[in-house]
């Protein structure tokens, strides 16, 4: 049987509950992602899965959610793995999705502009809370849950301790040695005094070598070059605005629109659409992408659209939802 517990959260507006074994398991998920990249870690995530009793959450179980990180070692899915997401959420039977969860290796504990909008996608339930965990070795884990207030804002709640289940030795916090005396610093020795050879003031100062003159103008030649492609290659690395979508309607025509300018350099990206549940790919050249606009006729009275160009991704809604 599952040891339960209560999430003991006063700003949350949800009671919750949740299986120690369950989380012991989430703990451990996230702290051997943490440990496969050196330095930096590689985030995981998956669903929470429970039940619904009198107005409580109770996490019983949770299940990996498949992640590439083809943008990176953060937990970011794309556009075929949030399908596969929604799918393993439809098979969650006889349990309920009651959340999702998601480590954060480095940074700050927070969700992203992308982790709301799986969010959205995965829990549009307003009980449907999410898991941030904080993976460490030498310090314990932490974890915090993120949940919907009244006005549909997303709010983090307080970070806890996230204890193993069952404690392993191998994994306790390493605590530094007590540090000793300190020992008495030992005096350098002077410098023994160099004498300079007779008649050094008067020598000229010696010319550069041919080679070494070839040396520089090869390295000049080095940085003219490296300028050149900094300038070429500018779409790469110079900052951005972040991609944002709205959608608005006229007569049943509803037109997407996106901020091009936060889109430079990219000639084509996927537009998924899902009219009333039926969802269709739309793949847009360089030009449909600098005019920032797609407009079909609608069927239904509920429409996502999802953009995805390169490393940037956005979401809307129509009607309008908070997101």
């Amino acid at each position: 049987m599952p040891t339960i517990t209560s999430w003991d959260d006063p700003a949350c507006p949800i009671p919750v509950d949740y299986s120690r074994e369950a989380f012991g398991e989430i703990r451990r998920a996230a702290l051997d992602g943490f440990l496969a990249l050196p330095r930096v870690g590689i985030g995981v995530g998956g669903l929470l899965l429970g039940r619904r009793e009198n107005s409580r959450t109770v996490i019983l179980d949770s299940v990996p959610i498949e992640c590439s990180h083809a943008d990176g070692p953060a937990f970011t899915l794309t556009l075929e793995e949030t399908a596969g997401a929604l799918e393993l959420a439809a098979a969650a039977a006889p349990l309920l999705v009651v959340g999702w969860y998601c480590s954060k290796t480095r940074g700050t504990v927070a969700l992203s502009e992308r982790d709301l909008i799986l969010y959205e996608q995965l829990c549009p339930e307003a009980w449907q809370v999410a898991l941030l965990v904080r993976p460490r070795t030498v310090e314990p884990s932490r974890a915090a849950l993120c949940f919907r207030v009244a006005e549909g804002l997303v709010v983090r709640g307080v970070d806890r301790v996230l204890q193993p289940c069952d404690p392993d030795p191998a994994e306790e916090p390493v605590l530094p040695e007590e540090p000793g005396l300190p020992e008495e610093p030992i005096a350098p020795a002077p410098p023994a005094e160099i004498q300079p050879p007779p008649f050094a003031a008067f020598a000229p100062p010696p010319r550069p070598s041919p080679l070494r003159r070839v040396a520089w103008v090869l390295a000049a030649a080095a940085l003219v070059a490296a300028a050149g492609a900094g300038f070429v290659t500018r779409n790469d690395w110079m900052p951005r605005p972040p991609l944002r979508l709205t959608a608005s309607d006229s007569g049943g025509q509803l037109t997407i629109r996106w901020n091009a300018d936060s889109l430079p350099g990219i000639d084509h990206a996927s537009l998924l659409l899902d009219d009333g549940g039926q969802p269709q790919s739309i793949q847009l050249d360089g030009d449909q992408l600098r005019s920032g606009r797609y407009q079909f006729e609608r069927k239904s009275s509920h429409v996502t659209a999802t953009l995805k160009a390169g490393a940037a991704q956005a979401l809307t809604t129509f009607p309008a939802t908070n997101q």
